[in-house]
């Protein structure tokens, strides 16, 4: 759900803010960083990467987005966890993302982390402006199933894609690529692969 007042992500329970601040706390303490340096090398406020830290913040998805690539790991290593190979996920339990300026979240499916390498996403967006994403992990394939509406995928070399229900698309996502919905309601199924 979205905050109309600051935009910023509303986890859909607790543990998400929970998990995030655990996970980050402990990648940061794992390459030896300070608070200073991990905020300056995400792009982000050190009050941001520490309110993220002690759980007190939701996070939007850029924020995220920007503290995975200066740890250089998928988004699911900081929100999600790996289980085995049983899961149900209902929609109570996934972890929801919202763009702190476009009409666009995310749920996170599955994340089998970074040593299996596949994150699964469910993609919910509305028309508007193109959401930009910045270069994803070194050998990063981005899949994208279009479950219901039309999406239009810029992956960055120049072209563009306008996807329909039941088109699948993959590109590569080492480089800066783009969504933009091209009607209401546009749900997809996007699946990351890091090789």
């Amino acid at each position: 759900m979205l905050d109309e007042t600051t935009h910023e992500a509303v986890p859909s329970d607790a543990t998400a803010s929970a998990t995030a601040a655990r996970n980050v706390a402990r990648l940061r303490n794992q390459k030896g960083w300070s608070l200073a340096y991990a905020a300056k090398a995400a792009n982000i406020g050190k009050s941001t990467l520490a309110q993220l830290e002690s759980g007190t913040s939701n996070p939007s998805l850029e924020t995220l987005w920007a503290v995975a690539r200066a740890f250089g790991v998928p988004i699911g290593s900081l929100i999600g966890s790996v289980h085995g190979l049983s899961r149900l996920v209902t929609p109570r339990d996934r972890t929801r993302l919202e763009s702190s300026s476009h009409s666009y979240q995310i749920q996170m499916l599955l994340s089998l982390g970074p040593l299996r390498g596949i994150e699964i996403s469910l993609l919910e967006t509305e028309p508007g402006p193109a959401r930009m994403s910045e270069p994803h992990l070194p050998g990063s394939i981005e899949h994208v199933y279009v479950i219901e509406g039309a999406l239009r995928v810029s992956p960055g070399d120049g072209s563009v894609t306008d996807l329909s229900e039941g088109d699948f698309f993959s590109f590569s996502a080492e480089i800066a690529h783009s969504y933009e919905a091209l009607s209401a309601g546009t749900r997809g199924i996007v699946v990351m692969q890091y090789t």
